[in-house]
């Protein structure tokens, strides 16, 4: 929404068409067209989860902290949000670059919320994603989600190149 707000700002500012009462109003034109409204396409999701840190679980760390690990295919540029809730303990979550192992996004919850993280995909691929408590050794059950924003997904280049055009 941010970059319509920029778009209107820089619209009015140049003079070119201006939105009023849903109409799209063309300087010195005898045309009126429609305001078109595009939703966003909605999040699709990549991995849904019920699981549970328990006994048994492969563990990390000096301390032995249980963790869960998942995986999906994922592409280079894409938007993915990862969520992970838990009623037993304060859950963390960590992405992971499958073919560099690399780290991508990690969160913590806070206050009784979702741990939340959102990244930008850098290439084609697998991903891991990785379910851990704070507490020690943490145990119960969560819920993890992961999905990919698709509107999101372009280049800020593409969409800035898209809105050129249709400037011109």
């Amino acid at each position: 929404m941010k970059g319509w707000i920029g778009l209107a700002v820089t619209v009015m500012l140049t003079g070119m068409p201006l939105m009023a009462q849903g109409k799209v109003l063309l300087p010195n034109s005898q045309f009126i067209l429609p305001a078109q409204t595009k939703q966003a396409d909605a999040p699709s999701e990549l991995l849904a989860v019920e699981g549970e840190l328990e006994a048994g679980d492969a563990t990390f760390g000096d301390d032995n902290r249980r963790l869960d690990a998942y995986e999906f295919q994922g592409e280079a540029g894409q938007v993915v949000t990862l969520t992970v809730e838990s009623d037993d303990f304060t859950p963390f979550v960590a992405l992971f670059d499958g073919t560099t192992g690399e780290a991508v996004a990690s969160a913590v919850a806070e206050d009784g919320n979702p741990a939340t993280a959102t990244a930008t995909l850098p290439s084609d691929g697998q991903y891991s994603v990785g379910i851990a408590a704070i507490e020690i050794p943490g145990e119960g059950s969560y819920r993890l989600s992961v999905t990919a924003d698709s509107a999101a997904a372009s280049q800020p280049s593409e969409r800035l190149a898209e809105a050129d055009r249709w400037l011109q």
